[in-house]
Formats: structure tokens, sequence, C-alpha cells
């Protein structure tokens, strides 16, 4: 680990600001260290005040139904073997009405067929703008077509969002809580 998340005492002005929006828009303890990328965050405030309120729109105001946008996330946490991000992700997902079987799937870098046409959208979108950093004019379409051209700046905006959390998790080797296995070997280059 290369980041311990600050406590709530040791906070400034400014950080202790962005601490109680982070938890309230999370509902998290305001007497706990922040889990995941929020830590870091707080080293910088005026940016992460932005990624808080981004990832809040991106969560809680999407043009879309939850099982799509957590595809899209579990698609990106997969790609970029982001422990934490699996490991907060996969609950929600389920909850949302994806899959054990689907979310194993993803996993496994295989392609889960889904009975919902937005849900399969979703993972391919994801899946080949991971790959190919970018979306064939088809896949294009079909993004605009299901989600509707709205939906669609929404779906890629969410996909760039978790790669940079993805990111931040990665680089700061945020670990999944105490006693739980990481889902994805840690790979240093």
């Amino acid at each position: 680990m290369r980041f311990t998340s600050p406590t709530p005492d040791t906070l400034n002005f400014e950080q202790r600001i962005l601490f109680d929006r982070i938890a309230e828009t999370r509902a998290r303890p305001t007497n706990e260290p922040l889990p995941g990328p929020f830590g870091p965050w707080l080293k910088v405030p005026h940016i992460g005040t932005h990624l808080c309120e981004l990832g809040h729109s991106l969560r809680f105001e999407s043009l879309f139904k939850e099982s799509v946008m957590e595809i899209g996330i579990l698609v990106t946490a997969r790609h970029w073997q982001s422990n934490f991000e699996w490991f907060a992700h996969v609950p929600m997902a389920i909850r949302a009405g994806v899959s054990r079987a689907h979310v194993d799937a993803i996993y496994r870098g295989e392609r889960p067929l889904f009975d919902d046409l937005n849900d399969q959208l979703a993972f391919d979108t994801a899946e080949e703008l991971l790959t190919t950093r970018s979306l064939s004019d088809t896949a294009f379409d079909r993004l605009r077509s299901g989600l509707g051209e709205e939906g669609a700046v929404n779906f890629v905006a969410l996909i760039g969002y978790y790669m940079g959390v993805s990111a931040m998790l990665n680089a700061f080797d945020i670990p999944v809580p105490e006693g739980i296995t990481p889902p994805f070997p840690r790979t240093v280059y």
C-alpha cells in the first residue's frame, strides 16, 4: 500500500468540506477514514471536489438504468485490474440486477450474453472502447440508438471517469479491506 487515507481529525478546513461532501454523497460515516480513491482526493481538495461531484452526477443522475452503469464499471475495473473498484462494484451490480454468472463472465474476460439489449450494449461498448480506445461506426451507432445521444455522452463519460478512478486506485495501491482476497494479482511493470 502506497497511501493511507487521512483520518478526519487531521483534515484542514478545505479537506473537511470535501470529506463531508464525499461522506454525504456516498453515505459514509463522518468519523472514519474514507476508503477507495477518496483518501487521495483529500490531498488536493480543489481537484477532489470536482471528481466527487462528477462521480456523484455519473452515479446518481445517469440517463440510463443502474445495471447499464454497473456493467460499464465492472468492464472498466476488469480491464484495469482495479481490485478496489471490482470489490466495491460487484455487490452494486448484483443489486442492480446483473446476475452472478454475468459478473463471473466479465471477471474471466468473456463476453456474457444478456437478455436486456441495453445491458448487452453496455458490455459491448465498454469492452470495445477499453480494448481499442475508440468505437467503430457500428458500435457508436448502436450506442446512440440504444441510449440516445445524451445517454451515449453519459456512458462514455462514465467509462472515462472510472478509468481515472481505476488509475488512482492502482497508482496508489489502494487495498481492498483487510480479510478480503484481492480479485486480481498485483502487477508491477
